[in-house]
């Protein structure tokens, strides 16, 4: 099927990508809504909600629900930013580091997925492309948060 139409080409790899990524990580127990913010976690632990929220370009409360999940399923821990005691810093628990590595996994073979088809030249060109509709759908800082 072609697609000339942007958006519909991006909301059909959305789908597929979801749908991909629901099949690898169904062993796991880890729910899709959650993976993005996990794999970030355990790429980078001790983040806030606020930047994990930033970076993964989602709204306060569906990170605060996420994050909270990930506590219930005993996957992360929220420990109070002593310099900031508003907010909090997330970890991976003892079960979360055990997961990561799956997932890690998982996300490399999505990423090469996405990008083997493609030259260099032209994965750089896609990247700068869809940066520049970021910015225009959420905001000149949208691909810089």
């Amino acid at each position: 099927m072609e697609y000339r139409n942007p958006s519909r080409a991006i909301a059909a790899l959305y789908r597929r990508g979801q749908s991909l990524l629901k099949t690898r990580l169904s062993d796991s127990g880890i729910d899709i809504q959650h993976a993005d913010t996990l794999y970030v976690i355990g790429k980078r632990e001790g983040l806030t909600q606020k930047e994990l929220s930033n970076m993964l370009m989602v709204g306060k409360s569906a990170m605060t629900q996420s994050i909270n999940k990930l506590v219930s399923l005993g996957l992360v821990s929220k420990e109070v930013d002593r310099s900031d005691r508003r907010s909090s810093r997330i970890y991976l628990t003892e079960k979360g580091k055990s997961i990561v590595p799956e997932l890690d996994k998982v996300f490399e073979e999505f990423i090469e997925l996405h990008t083997s088809s493609f030259t260099d030249k032209e994965q750089e060109q896609l990247e700068v492309l869809l940066t520049k509709l970021m910015k225009q759908l959420w905001g000149e800082n949208a691909a810089t948060k």
